[in-house]
């Protein structure tokens, strides 16, 4: 005989629930007491095309048999944590771009989000026009994918690229920053946070370093095996003999 109050003003101020509705304990009609739907906010507020992004929106009035659609697909998986809090797992969409949010309760009060989501799905990148180079960094390279788009960023394990440019849809550019030695994950990010998920790395190399030759000398006409001692070496190394 209670009618459910949806409100954050009752908050921690019922034991039923709402509102004790005395025509309703006799039989009466009920006449139940209204209460207001709002949605404020929400994250993440981008996922692609295939759905499954975890949403968790914010607000008040929240209905336990609520139902949130975006766009013209429903939330599923809806999980009332509170009046004020939900997560709902997104649904597939043809469409990318921005679509409305919508909760609507039980008894037809709705609160909208106009342009809150977007589908868009992330960058994919699949190769380097150069996979190693020096530590001093400094060499502009092509980055190889498809889905970029301007104002996209690319990291080089925990370090910017810089002077980033779009040249298309399937191919960036950017100069090298400087690093320690070592292998790094090459990740592209687009303006709406998604990153890349291949495993695409790149690799500073040390500049070789040659302490030692044996034999110093041999014929003018050539045919001198070389030994070489040093540091840095690595397979495809290219050795030249300048006469001074």
């Amino acid at each position: 005989s209670v009618d459910v109050i949806y409100h954050p003003s009752f908050l921690g101020k019922l034991i039923t629930d709402g509102r004790l509705n005395l025509a309703r304990a006799v039989g009466g009609v009920p006449s139940p007491l209204s209460y207001r739907l709002r949605l404020q906010s929400f994250t993440p507020q981008v996922g692609p095309l295939s759905g499954g992004t975890r949403l968790n929106l914010k607000g008040f009035g929240f209905h336990p048999e609520i139902s949130i659609r975006i766009g013209m697909k429903l939330c599923h998986s809806i999980e009332v944590l509170s009046q004020l809090e939900l997560n709902c797992t997104a649904s597939p969409s043809a469409i990318s771009g921005l679509h409305n949010v919508i909760a609507t309760n039980p008894d037809g009060r709705r609160s909208t989000l106009s342009g809150a989501f977007r589908y868009q799905n992330p960058p994919t990148l699949t190769s380097l026009s150069s996979t190693a180079g020096p530590l001093a960094g400094g060499t502009r390279i092509t980055v190889q994918g498809s889905l970029f788009l301007a104002g996209s960023s690319v990291r080089i394990g925990e370090k910017q690229c810089l002077q980033v440019r779009l040249v298309s849809a399937s191919q960036l550019s950017c100069v090298l920053p400087s690093y320690e030695a070592g292998t790094y994950r090459v990740t592209v990010i687009n303006p709406y946070g998604q990153e890349s998920l291949e495993p695409v790395s790149y690799t500073y190399l040390p500049a070789p370093q040659v302490s030692s030759i044996s034999p110093q000398r041999g014929l003018a006409s050539g045919g001198t095996i070389l030994s070489l001692n040093g540091a840095g070496f690595i397979e495809g190394a290219i050795i030249r003999v300048v006469i001074s």
